[in-house]
């Protein structure tokens, strides 16, 4: 892209040049990539990503593997590797991703901390009881202490929070994986078990997609809630640069509800700044209520401080129109 705005565009199936668009407002809905965890052996055939495992089962309706473990516990893996057991797959289980940078250093007590949101949807009873002892800092600590050693089983897969994947392992493609017990910090400890499957497939979480934002001058901030590093915007989804929206997981990963309704407000947005259909203040209110109360609604949280990050970058973007003589509200 180029400001002002060109937006240029290839053409991959005809071979043909590519085309440039002229356009006087500019969304970027660009989503989200998945973060990749380097684990030993983890270039060999027969490992995936989840959201690989995702588009195989769901859309081409094509199993994986028939034996399979995931490695990373979040509500992403939690559903695929239940789409794939529905599928008729055999999920060994779901492990703790390696304790590294790459993984922020995952424990079974971080876990717990962002686990605790999604448990008052669990379909497992004694997940949903034992949600109420996740609320405290005490109560995460003493579950992850007397986590039980062979997991706790949801749509009937084992999922073992105090367990990692150490190597993925085989010659020309997966057949095994050895994995260790882990203390509550997440660093391996006791005996390594070499358990056997044909596909392993790793869950590192998702991070918006901003590279687009990048080319054209936006300001960015990093907030943990929103996964990430977005592009600074206000309510109204107008970035730092005049014209130019964003909509969807690139302004923070949340949930398909929030995405759409982000959509629709920041349509709005453009129509009202073009003075296409003589939309008022009100009708922007009602648009950005609606995203909030989608935000309230949704039934999946990817990270438990969305709110207080949502908080954050509005009052940043406060600070950067005070700073730079610019409308807060309808830019």
């Amino acid at each position: 892209m180029e400001t002002g705005w060109k937006v240029h565009i290839s053409d991959l199936i005809r071979h043909e040049p590519g085309m440039e668009i002229q356009a006087d407002c500019v969304l970027l809905a660009t989503g989200a990539v998945e973060k990749p965890i380097p684990i030993p052996g983890w270039t060999m055939p027969g490992v995936i990503s989840i959201g690989a495992a995702q588009v195989m089962t769901n859309v081409y309706q094509v199993l994986p593997g028939k034996k399979v473990i995931v490695a990373g516990i979040d509500i992403l893996s939690l559903s695929i590797a239940r789409s794939m057991k529905l599928a008729g797959a055999d999920l060994v289980g779901i492990y703790m991703l390696p304790h590294s940078p790459f993984s922020n250093y995952a424990s079974p007590l971080l876990h717990l901390e962002t686990l605790n949101e999604m448990t008052d949807f669990a379909p497992s009873k004694m997940i949903r009881l034992a949600g109420k002892l996740l609320k405290s800092k005490t109560g995460r600590k003493i579950a992850a202490q007397y986590y039980p050693p062979k997991g706790m089983r949801m749509w009937g897969i084992p999922i073992h929070l105090r367990h990692t994947i150490l190597t993925i392992n085989g010659n020309q493609e997966v057949n095994s994986a050895t994995i260790s017990k882990i203390d509550v910090n997440g660093n391996p400890i006791g005996e390594q078990k070499v358990i056997q499957a044909d596909t392993v497939c790793i869950a590192g979480g998702l991070t918006p997609l901003y590279e687009l934002a990048a080319t054209v001058g936006c300001k960015f901030v990093t907030l943990e809630g929103l996964s990430g590093t977005v592009p600074l915007h206000n309510k109204v989804l107008q970035t730092t640069v005049p014209n130019l929206f964003v909509a969807g997981n690139i302004t923070g990963i949340e949930g398909a509800k929030v995405a759409m309704a982000q959509g629709t407000l920041a349509g709005k947005s453009i129509c009202k700044k073009l003075k296409i259909g003589n939309l008022k203040d009100a009708d922007m209110e009602e648009a950005i209520s609606f995203v909030e109360h989608s935000r309230k609604l949704s039934d999946i949280q990817f990270h438990p401080k969305v709110s207080e990050a949502r908080e954050h970058i509005e009052d940043l973007w406060s600070k950067w129109a005070h700073f730079s003589n610019k409308d807060c509200r309808f830019l």
